[in-house]
């Protein structure tokens, strides 16, 4: 999926850490400080676009796909959907939000949701190896 977010500034400072994970050394960015001198808005990050969430318009409609078209990062990714509602997926209802993981979904999902609500919540999210969703915060150099 890819967005255009119109012009942007790329933000002055921030914090990294490093961190071992399964025996590596990894390096990370906090895009969460990004994030917060953006006031959340996308920033531009070594000439990457970066967003911490999408709202996409339902536009009446209940029925949609979710397509992987890539992921090129050495952690395990993912999209985080959620709306006010629930979604039915393979034929499972899930209240809220949901999680789909390009190593274990399909890479076309079909979606369909009950709501009336005008927007679906679209997060990036990861896995650095600790079994923890991630979202927003941290990146690796």
């Amino acid at each position: 999926m890819l967005l255009w977010c119109g012009q942007m500034s790329t933000p002055q400072s921030t914090r990294s850490a490093t961190q071992v994970t399964r025996g590596k050394v990894l390096t990370m960015i906090c895009f969460e400080d990004l994030f917060l001198e953006s006031g959340g808005t996308p920033v531009v990050y070594e000439g990457n676009t970066l967003v911490m969430k999408d709202d996409f318009p339902m536009e009446g409609c209940r029925r949609f796909r979710l397509v992987f078209e890539a992921c090129n990062g050495e952690w395990r990714q993912g999209a985080y959907l959620c709306v006010e509602g629930s979604f039915v997926v393979n034929q499972q209802t899930v209240e809220g939000g949901i999680a789909l993981w390009e190593d274990t979904a399909p890479a076309s999902v079909q979606l369909e949701t009950d709501t009336d609500a005008q927007t679906i919540e679209v997060r990036n999210v990861w896995d650095v190896g600790d079994g923890v969703m991630h979202s927003w915060h941290n990146g690796q150099l």
